[in-house]
């Protein structure tokens, strides 16, 4: 959900007016994170991890996910 919310939690979490390098950040971030598997949870998100396992299993992970 992390990475294919990205954009969509830091929105969420930046309305409580911290920002990435604030204390207090991560604490909001997760909540963030909380509520947007909320959000997209159930049939949705098993479409959506459904497709992307299938892509990852045909094809390399994106250069993001990988451990370098």
């Amino acid at each position: 959900m992390q990475h294919l919310f990205k954009d969509e939690i830091i929105k969420l979490a930046e309305k409580s007016g911290l920002r990435s390098t604030d204390k207090g950040w991560m604490k909001q971030y997760h909540k963030s994170v909380n509520e947007v598997i909320e959000l997209k949870g159930g049939e949705v998100a098993k479409e959506i991890y459904g497709k992307l396992g299938e892509e990852w299993s045909n094809a390399e992970l994106p250069d993001e996910l990988r451990i370098k």
